[in-house]
């Protein structure tokens, strides 16, 4: 029977051995590693037109400006948020959404 026990701590041991061995296999040199990945993230999509028409901030909203706004962007529809006034805070990535200040200049043209 110790013969039998013998055969079972010397089985263990290999395993054992092959396990801490199979540990001990060297990680990759900095040449042979990936690339990190891009610090980038894609150009977010632009459903209303925005840039197309983003030339257009710091210029006053008059009736021609808003005619070139409906001709060059793909807006469902156009919001103009001006000041002092309430509006749904829905996002609605088809609609060009145009903020003018006090004198009815574009502050800011985005989609929502």
């Amino acid at each position: 029977m110790s013969e039998g026990k013998n055969v079972l701590k010397a089985g263990a041991a290999m395993a054992l051995s092959a396990l801490l061995l199979a540990g001990c296999h060297a990680a990759p040199a900095p040449d042979d590693a990936p690339p990190p990945p891009p610090d980038f993230a894609p150009a977010p999509p632009d459903p209303c037109g925005a840039r197309a028409v983003g030339s257009l901030t710091g210029q006053s909203l008059d009736d021609d400006t808003r005619t070139w706004l409906e001709d060059r962007s793909r807006a469902s529809t156009i919001r103009i948020v001006e000041p002092g006034h309430s509006y749904t805070t829905d996002h609605l990535p088809e609609r060009l959404q145009v903020v003018v200040d006090e004198d009815e200049t574009i502050t800011s043209i985005s989609c929502g």
